[in-house]
């Protein structure tokens, strides 16, 4: 037997280094500057927590929030090329 995995909208927003603080506001603090990497008002790396443990994110990585039914929201940093061919742009009529 073989499955189609069904399609799901979700968020996403691209890490670049001086965009930090809208993402921390936009995933209500769960994606986060690490310290360590911050350079003036730039930030070379953000930490994220997921079910599998904590990831880092790196300029031009995609941040990931997963709609669910729940208050719990998931986010996951995803590279550029994957993101590329896994996701594609939704108007907002759509949603």
């Amino acid at each position: 037997m073989k499955f189609r995995k069904k399609p799901v909208i979700v968020e996403a927003k691209q890490f670049i280094v001086t965009n930090w603080k809208e993402i921390e506001t936009w995933s209500d603090g769960k994606v986060k500057a690490i310290g360590n990497w911050k350079h003036e008002n730039d930030v070379v790396c953000m930490g994220v927590t997921t079910l599998e443990g904590d990831m880092f994110a790196l300029p031009n990585d995609w941040i990931v929030k997963e709609p669910f039914a729940t208050d719990y929201r998931k986010f996951y940093p995803c590279k550029p090329d994957i993101f590329e061919q896994t996701y594609e742009a939704v108007a907002d009529a759509a949603i």
